[in-house]
């Protein structure tokens, strides 16, 4: 007997299901162009005022005078440079610096130049101080002839010293100064009373000779 054929049923196709699209990656900008942050970025650094630069501790002058570079101190006093500037660490002055560091050829450049030698820095350290410091003599000498102050003494209690604390070199020369101003003191006295003197005999005589001439004026009654 044959057998019945059997039917068969096709296999249903089923669709495979698609990958997710990808994000499409961002493009990079081209080499030299920068992108829209990076100009946002620039943007605002350049609108940001620069932060302010400190002053040098030394100014110029400052710097050549502690140095003791006498042609840099000529040529920028030559140039107009601020005589009495002062430097960032203690307010010392170009003068005081100069003394400070032992340069005697600085420092009388500076007073020819006209340099306050009362200038004070901070603590109260003076150019005489530093002079005797230094044992300077001759220029302890000049800074008292242009008027500086020997009994100033520093305010710092680490150096509690003035002037008259030093060598005995120093010492000496303070007090033939000393003798010499005070005699130079008494001679200006005496000579101003003899002056008051003779002015005052001069008059006395001046009176005299014009009562001897003084016309007699007779009276009728």
């Amino acid at each position: 007997m044959r057998q019945a054929a059997v039917k068969k049923t096709p296999a249903k196709h089923i669709p495979a299901k698609a990958a997710p699209a990808r994000k499409a990656a961002p493009k990079k900008p081209a080499a030299g162009k920068p992108s829209g942050g990076s100009k946002l970025r620039k943007n605002f650094k350049a609108s940001r005022p620069a932060p302010a630069q400190k002053p040098p501790m030394f100014p110029p002058l400052c710097r050549a005078a502690m140095d003791g570079d006498l042609a840099e101190v000529k040529r920028l006093l030559d140039a107009g440079g601020d005589i009495e500037e002062k430097d960032n660490n203690h307010r010392g002055t170009p003068l005081l610096l100069a003394i400070g560091h032992g340069h005697a050829d600085v420092a009388f450049e500076l007073m020819a130049r006209g340099a306050n030698v009362k200038a004070q820095e901070d603590d109260g350290g003076t150019a005489i101080i530093s002079a005797a410091a230094n044992n300077l003599v001759d220029l302890g000498r000049k800074l008292l002839e242009k008027g500086a102050d020997p009994r100033t003494r520093i305010q710092d209690a680490r150096f509690n010293m003035s002037a008259f604390s030093v060598s005995q070199e120093f010492e000496d020369m303070l007090a033939a100064f000393k003798a010499e101003q005070k005699a130079a003191a008494e001679a200006r006295k005496q000579a101003k009373a003899e002056s008051f003197s003779e002015a005052l005999q001069n008059s006395v005589v001046l009176q005299n000779k014009i009562s001897i001439r003084r016309p007699l004026v007779l009276k009728f009654h």
